[in-house]
């Protein structure tokens, strides 16, 4: 039921969606053992369903739900914890609160860090979400090192990732490498990356965030 629901949302049926993983949840909940892995996870897909929708409010709600699930049957060092945090403060970024999104992706990062090899996909979502944070926070110096890091560590991999999943590292670093002055850079991979985003999974990701690196891209340079 979980993954049938997982379906319709890449197929953009939202409100099937949404009864597929509450039926999910309540066969979960009224089982003998309700707290589980699974429970966390078809919550933790409750809120990226509302993510996806543009309710931020209900979707950082559910990730709160999950995150404390996922405490609870493992503690604060896994990366099913790590996750929760990234779609946490990716909830608090869509709300216009950078400020509270850094120290979770910090947390974050820090987890997978000591779980992950350079260009693992956990461990660069980790890094460009908090470039992205970062970013918004104006602290582009800072965003960079973070930012290149994750784009080259997904070209040294034997075995190639998403598409898409470069292109999110090489918009941010681009908008990032405008930010600080070097546009001729980050124009190009702003402009190489722009295409294979379309490929998103997530529908934010493919339309809005580009946008928003953009206009990070064309402030001001601060020395």
């Amino acid at each position: 039921m979980n993954n049938w629901a997982r379906v319709l949302q890449a197929k953009g049926d939202y409100s099937e969606a949404q009864k597929g993983f509450q039926s999910a949840l309540n066969i979960v909940q009224h089982s003998s053992a309700p707290v589980t892995w699974p429970a966390a996870q078809i919550t933790s897909n409750l809120g990226l369903l509302d993510f996806d929708r543009g309710d931020y409010a209900s979707a950082e709600r559910y990730a709160r739900q999950a995150m404390d699930i996922r405490r609870k049957l493992g503690g604060e060092q896994t990366p099913v914890f790590a996750s929760s945090l990234i779609e946490l403060a990716e909830d608090r970024l869509f709300q216009g609160d950078p400020v509270g999104a850094e120290p979770l992706l910090r947390q974050a990062l820090e987890i997978n860090r000591k779980r992950f090899w350079p260009g693992h996909p956990s461990l660069v979502s980790a890094e460009v979400r908090l470039g992205e944070a970062l970013l918004a926070l104006d602290k582009a110096h800072e965003a960079a090192p973070l930012l290149q890091e994750a784009v080259a560590s997904i070209h040294a991999r034997s075995s190639p990732l998403p598409a898409w999943q470069l292109s999110e590292a090489e918009s941010a670093y681009g908008a990032c490498l405008k930010n600080l002055g070097r546009s001729r850079e980050g124009d190009t991979l702003l402009r190489q990356s722009r295409p294979a985003l379309s490929s998103d999974p997530r529908p934010v990701f493919r339309s809005e965030v580009p946008d928003r690196l953009r206009k990070i891209g064309s402030a001001s340079h601060r020395s």
